[in-house]
C-alpha cells in the first residue's frame, strides 16, 4: 500500500475551516477543551494528525510508542 502525504501549514488550515458551514462550528464546540492522543511511530503522521485534530478544537498530545503513551497517560491521570 501507498501512502500519499500531503503537508499544509497550519495557517492552511485555518482559512479551510473558516470557509466550512455550520455542522463544522458545532463540532468544534463540542470538542473544545478536549483532550486527543495519537501514538504513532511515524512523525510525519504524528504532525498531520495533530494538525488536523487540533483544528477541531482538542488539545493534541503526541507520542511514538505504546508505551510512552501508557507512560504520558500514567502521568497525566489526575489532570
Amino acid at each position: 500500500m501507498q501512502r500519499r502525504v500531503i503537508f499544509m501549514k497550519i495557517e492552511d488550515y485555518e482559512d479551510l475551516i473558516n470557509e466550512l458551514p455550520f455542522p463544522y462550528s458545532c463540532v468544534k464546540m463540542i470538542f473544545n477543551n478536549k483532550k486527543a492522543l495519537i501514538v504513532d511511530d511515524c512523525q510525519s503522521w504524528l504532525d498531520i494528525l495533530s494538525n488536523l485534530i487540533n483544528s477541531f478544537g482538542l488539545e493534541v498530545d503526541t507520542v511514538n510508542s505504546g508505551e510512552n503513551a501508557i507512560e504520558l497517560l500514567k502521568q497525566n491521570k489526575d489532570k
